[in-house]
């Protein structure tokens, strides 16, 4: 199995079986009732993204790092909000609530495009960004409370109590998806670990983990200063870059 040279040739003259052989090579997701030009299309996207992200070029012998097969899988991942999730899950059981009507309609969440609609009482396997969703549903919220004092007199006080919108049951990650990533975030510092601090990128391999990660950083920082602000935004070194805003969730 010459794996460099299907890539290069865009996996055409490759058949089914190769296919998934090649899909296994590189740790690549794939459901076995997908098709040869369903699995071709995922071998090649996943290969355009390695070389957006590696410098290499179309029609050029792929030279990647040590550990190029978890190298390749993390970047043919799909952790962005499009509907479609590869990434890590958590399994979780949603409780209802008095707030809750007593139907058996499910609750609905919603990252980007990314819908899922969790039922209640059943233990499930959602994606990370909705278990994010649920925990940022906790919190605490003020309150007017009436007290009396020993003389009798009324009066009120504003006090801070705990509040969470959805009760559910934690059971930890998803024993099948564990070893993945949660987050581009985490994508970014694995690959980051693995490639010995981005050792030997170009700048325009850090704009593009720039882009991926929604950052903003001027054109005079240079690869230092793109350096710095990825690091920062992984959480593996400060930087004084100023970063963007993370992208909003949503609860129904």
């Amino acid at each position: 199995m010459d794996f460099n040279k299907a890539a290069e040739n865009d996996f055409r003259d490759a058949e089914l079986e190769e296919l998934r052989a090649y899909c296994d090579h590189i740790k690549l997701e794939y459901h076995p009732n997908m098709n040869a030009d369903t699995l071709r299309k995922k071998l090649t996207a996943a290969m355009g993204e390695y070389r957006e992200l590696s410098g290499d070029e179309p029609g050029q012998p792929l030279v990647v790092p040590s550990q190029q097969a978890e190298i390749r899988a993390l970047v043919g991942l799909n952790l962005k909000p499009t509907g479609r999730w590869e990434g890590r899950r958590r399994r979780i059981t949603l409780h209802r609530s008095l707030s809750h009507d007593n139907t058996s309609r499910p609750q609905f969440f919603a990252w980007g495009r990314l819908h899922v609609y969790v039922p209640f009482g059943v233990e499930c396997s959602v994606p990370y960004p909705i278990f994010n969703i649920l925990k940022d549903t906790t919190g605490q919220k003020l309150e007017r409370k009436r007290t009396v004092d020993d003389e009798g007199r009324i009066f009120y006080r504003d006090v801070w109590i705990p509040s969470q919108r959805f009760m559910y049951a934690d059971h930890g990650d998803d024993p099948d998806t564990v070893r993945l990533p949660e987050s581009e975030i985490d994508r970014i510092a694995r690959l980051h670990r693995l490639t010995d601090g981005f050792a030997g990128f170009s700048e325009r391999q850090y704009r593009a983990i720039c882009t991926t990660l929604r950052l903003s950083v001027p054109a005079v920082s240079g690869i230092v200063g793109m350096r710095g602000a990825i690091e920062a935004r992984c959480g593996i070194a400060n930087s004084p870059v100023d970063l963007s805003t993370p992208e909003r969730t949503v609860a129904a």
